[in-house]
This record gives structure tokens, C-alpha cells and sequence, in this order.
């Protein structure tokens, strides 16, 4: 069997397969993600859901749909069966994770935005070009509601301004006792307080 077998078998079987550079994959995260651990897990998560009454078992696992309804048939319902029951949708949450660059370097034209420029210039827009890696967390709770987003900034040395989200440049409404002291001074300016947003990104 020679290279023209090869070219043939990969034709003839082109539907099912393809050929493609191989990804370079952990050791370590592929011995730890086998069905053992992974079911470990979820059953360690049901049980601690359970122990606090965020959920409760069902005793005979049954089929439901979007709605978390038991269904009849298999057809009717939305995925696997069930063998626990989410009581309190809004005291659990999960969380996603994405990675990003504040460098714009590369990144385009956003949405293809255009500019009204003098004719045989480069309209030239500035941006960052250091290097800063950060992640992003959102969490959100089971029954839908948007409970808060988590940035993560690597960093070398402390910056209390950053992490607090305090602006010191403004001046404060009202007394730190003050039940409302921070609703306050907390968000963008306004129209009304332009020195609002103490605590405000």
C-alpha cells in the first residue's frame, strides 16, 4: 500500500474522516477527566445541595421537560432523568470562565465602524498595546437571575484603588454610618451629582 492507496482511502472515507494537526493536551488534566471523577464530583455537588436544602432527592429517577416537569415518555421530556430536584433555583449558582487581553492590538474593526475622515489620510484611533491578561468569572443563578461578575487581574504589587473600586478624586455624599451611604456613592456620575461615583468604576 502506497501514498495513492492512502489518497484513496482518505476520499473514499471522507464523510467520517478527516486529518488535522494534533492540539497538545495535558497529561495531567487527561488522566483526571475520566467518567469516574466526573460522576464522583456530581455526586459530591448533589450531596452537598441536598445537605444545605437548595435541593432534594427523587427517589425513582423520572423524565422531565424545560419547565422541570415530569414528563410521561421519554420523548416529551429534556434530556437524562432526574434524580434530583432544584427547591430553591435562586440559591444556587453557577459560574463561566473566559480569559481576554486588554490589548487592543489586534483586534480590529469592531462591528466594521467606519469614520468621516480628511480624503488621503488613515483615520489613526488610539489604543492599549501592553499586554495584560485577565479572566473573567460570571456568575449566575439557576432560576436565571445575574448575580455578579468576578475580573481577576494579575498583578506584581498592590493597588487598594483598583481592587476597591474606589475613586479618590471625588468628594463623598453623606456619612459612612448612613445606612444608604453607599447606594449614595456608588455608580456613574449624573446629571443632578456630577461628583457621584465614589465607589463607582
Amino acid at each position: 500500500m502506497g501514498l495513492n492507496y492512502w489518497k484513496g482511502f482518505k476520499k473514499r472515507w471522507e464523510y467520517v474522516l478527516t486529518s488535522k494537526r494534533g492540539q497538545k493536551f495535558a497529561l495531567d488534566r487527561s488522566s483526571a477527566t475520566t467518567f469516574h471523577n466526573i460522576n464522583k464530583m456530581y455526586d459530591e455537588v448533589y450531596e452537598a445541595l441536598v445537605e444545605y436544602g437548595v435541593a432534594s432527592k427523587i427517589d425513582v429517577p423520572l423524565y422531565m421537560d424545560r419547565d422541570g416537569n415530569s414528563t410521561a415518555s421519554q420523548s416529551e421530556a429534556f434530556g437524562c432523568k432526574c434524580t434530583h430536584r432544584i427547591d430553591h433555583p435562586s440559591m444556587c449558582l453557577v459560574v463561566d470562565e473566559v480569559g481576554s487581553n486588554l490589548s487592543q492590538k489586534g483586534d480590529g474593526h469592531i462591528g466594521g465602524q467606519k469614520y468621516v475622515w480628511a480624503k488621503g489620510t488613515i483615520p489613526q484611533i488610539k489604543v492599549q498595546h501592553t499586554e495584560k491578561y485577565f479572566t473573567l468569572l460570571s456568575f449566575t443563578a439557576i432560576s436565571g437571575e445575574v448575580v455578579l461578575c468576578l475580573i481577576i487581574i494579575s498583578g506584581t504589587r498592590e493597588h487598594l484603588n483598583i481592587e476597591t473600586g474606589i475613586d479618590p478624586t471625588k468628594i463623598t455624599t453623606g456619612d459612612v454610618t448612613d445606612s444608604d451611604f453607599i447606594d449614595k456613592n456608588f455608580g456613574k456620575c449624573s446629571e443632578n451629582n456630577p461628583m457621584h461615583g465614589t465607589m463607582g468604576l
